[in-house]
């Protein structure tokens, strides 16, 4: 049985998130994530797709992810996240620092 919260490797440079982005499980995506970031090259791509619900544990977790990527002098960017964390972002003034693309 697949976990119901993982990052998988879509192509070179692009993983998606699964699952839920809460409390309960970023510790596990953030590991897989930071994981992803030291084999990538370049740049990374996270599909956010695929993600259902959220909190704000999620935007911790996009600002880990990015300060794991800037200390790697690595592009990253965040595709199609879903409008509840699109909002967190906004509120928060973050999305000079968080890159998204639809």
């Amino acid at each position: 049985m697949m976990p119901e919260q993982q990052v998988e490797q879509h192509k070179d440079g692009v993983f998606g998130v699964i699952g839920d982005l809460t409390f309960e499980t970023v510790v596990s995506v953030e590991q897989e994530g930071l994981q992803a970031i030291q084999a990538s090259q370049q740049f990374i791509v996270f599909d956010l797709s695929s993600v259902k619900a959220c909190s704000s544990a999620a935007l911790a977790l996009l600002l880990s992810w990015k300060r794991a990527s800037q200390a790697k002098d690595l592009n990253i960017s965040f595709k199609s996240p879903p409008q509840q964390l699109h909002d967190m972002i906004a509120s928060a003034h973050l999305q000079a620092v968080i890159e998204l693309s639809r």
